[in-house]
């Protein structure tokens, strides 16, 4: 089994190589770089799934499910009711190929402990990001903290927060408990969060190239209301790259 002191050395290795290029203005053959690089991340998984249930990762609370034995509509993860096979930097180290679930009606992510089959509610301050149906969540401390998608990241910065809100009713004298699906939009520009409803309140944040950016959505025949995640990643793209150098 690989201890934890055997990690170290090869995380050593790896940035003592990453420092002699940096320092001496070389690389290593790309075949050799990238040999390397796997095999690096080979021994690193392994070291892994070596430890088991007592993989750093696996520092969490036991999730117990509020809403088992319970009447719902729908159900409080991200996209689907199971498992999504994603990547996670958690405790400042990365693990990937991880069942998750990311529940976003309480904005917690849950792992299942090997061998034990066991839900572990990680600790969300740990949490740098995690990666689940190909797109990037980050934590961030503002507008409010928790975890957002990166639409995108430049000298803007488009997030969105996708959440759900819990609804309790009444049918055939039982209580159901049913999962509203919900998103709030943002541009960061200047470190400051906008609220993203509408294309006139995005172009109101970007309002110094308002008429560019409309005509360079007709011509990409950009729809902000069929789209809008999609319609603002081009958008700030495009602010970008007319305020490059400035």
């Amino acid at each position: 089994m690989l201890n934890w002191s055997l990690k170290k050395v090869l995380l050593s290795i790896s940035l003592l190589i990453t420092l002699q290029s940096v320092s001496f203005g070389q690389s290593l053959p790309i075949k050799e770089s990238e040999i390397l690089s796997t095999s690096l991340q080979r021994l690193t998984r392994l070291y892994d799934q070596s430890l088991g249930s007592n993989s750093r990762l696996y520092n969490g609370i036991k999730f117990i499910d509020p809403y088992e034995g319970k009447a719902v509509d729908g159900f409080p993860y991200y996209l689907v009711d199971d498992w999504q096979i994603g990547s996670i930097q958690y405790d400042n180290q990365f693990y990937d190929k991880i069942d998750l679930l990311f529940d976003i009606a309480h904005d917690h992510v849950i792992v299942e402990s090997a061998g034990t089959n066991q839900k572990i509610q990680l600790i969300s301050e740990k949490i740098q990001s995690f990666i689940i149906n190909n797109q990037l969540f980050v934590r961030l401390q503002s507008p409010d903290v928790g975890f957002y998608r990166q639409v995108y990241s430049g000298e803007l910065k488009i997030y969105a927060k996708y959440y759900k809100t819990v609804q309790e009713k009444m049918d055939d004298k039982s209580i159901i408990t049913k999962f509203l699906s919900k998103r709030r939009l943002y541009i960061v520009k200047n470190k400051i969060a906008h609220t993203v409803t509408s294309k006139a309140s995005a172009l109101k944040v970007l309002r110094e190239n308002k008429g560019e950016i409309n005509k360079f959505l007709k011509k990409e025949n950009i729809s902000f209301k069929q789209d809008k995640e999609y319609a603002l990643l081009k958008m700030a793209e495009y602010y970008d790259q007319l305020n490059a150098g400035k």
